[in-house]
């Protein structure tokens, strides 16, 4: 509940398990809660030190990390380090000592890793800001402790913090690089022809609704909406045979026929005629299901 924060951050998130184990553990096994803590505070120390000399401080212990110089300066705030040090001491007193550790000292030892974790995170920009600690838990008493090697796990989130600092690099030397490049699509001519004398299967309906009825979209977006960048020309004309023959070549009244007409007509023609930007792939499609009821769709011009 109070690490979700940590869940998708990107060079931290593979703490968060330990520390939602920890406080999965507070009201039913308190001494193992603030042993996971303690682990899980111990993990991002090392990660902090990883963080500042680019190597793992295997020798070194939870103490002696705590008190390099250089991590200290990289934290850059006391109360930071105070919570990393509350957690290292109380949760080796809740493993090597026989004491009756309480759920309030458990919960005030994952208020010190949230507080830790918090800061940490903003401190590498993973976040701006992270939710108030909420000492209302629930209970679960079927949980149990999940063991991890804290060095293994300040390594993975290292290597994925370095890996996010190196995309975000590329990304930012990538825009400069292609700053001065605009790619711009050539232009189509095309004039189209169809005519069917029987009835096509819905699917073939279905593309050529899909086709026909994008281009039109496109014109009629093309005419209402302010200043276009590019020449676009496109005129459309639909033939529908029968005793209630209808033609028409407005581009409003072929799409209103192509949406109606259309699945319901035996012999038909379309011819098309489109100049402007190319299209290709663009084309939304549509499910091709016979079974599908035919929809009337509804347009909406700017």
């Amino acid at each position: 509940m109070n690490f979700e924060f940590l869940q998708n951050l990107k060079g931290l998130k593979c703490i968060y398990k330990y520390c939602k184990n920890a406080e999965d553990l507070a009201l039913s096994k308190p001494d193992c809660s603030m042993f996971s803590s303690r682990k899980s505070g111990e993990a991002l120390a090392r990660f902090i030190y990883l963080s500042s000399y680019k190597e793992t401080a295997e020798n070194l212990t939870f103490s002696d990390i705590l008190t390099d110089y250089t991590v200290k300066n990289y934290i850059g705030k006391r109360e930071v380090l105070d919570a990393l040090h509350n957690i290292r001491k109380n949760g080796n007193s809740a493993v090597h000592e026989d004491n009756d550790n309480t759920s309030e000292q458990a919960i005030e030892l994952l208020e010190d890793l949230h507080y830790a974790a918090g800061e940490i995170a903003r401190k590498e920009h993973l976040i701006d800001s992270y939710p108030r600690f909420d000492t209302s838990l629930e209970e679960h008493q079927d949980t149990i402790l999940q063991e991890f090697d804290p060095i293994k796990v300040a390594e993975e989130m290292f290597s994925e913090n370095v890996a996010r600092y190196r995309a975000e690099k590329l990304f930012e030397e990538y825009k400069t690089f292609c700053s001065p490049l605009q790619i711009v699509h050539g232009n189509s001519d095309i004039n189209e022809f169809v005519e069917f004398r029987s009835k096509p299967s819905t699917a073939v309906v279905y593309k050529l609704q899909n086709y026909f009825g994008y281009l039109a979209m496109k014109a009629i977006k093309y005419q209402y909406e302010e200043g276009p960048e590019r020449e676009l020309k496109y005129e459309a004309k639909i033939l529908i045979y029968g005793e209630e023959s209808r033609e028409t070549t407005n581009i409003f009244d072929f799409m209103e026929s192509l949406m109606e007409d259309l699945p319901k007509a035996k012999h038909f023609s379309i011819s098309s005629s489109y100049y402007g930007t190319h299209f290709a792939g663009q084309v939304p499609q549509r499910s091709e299901d016979p079974d599908r009821p035919m929809q009337s769709a509804s347009c909406r011009c700017k």
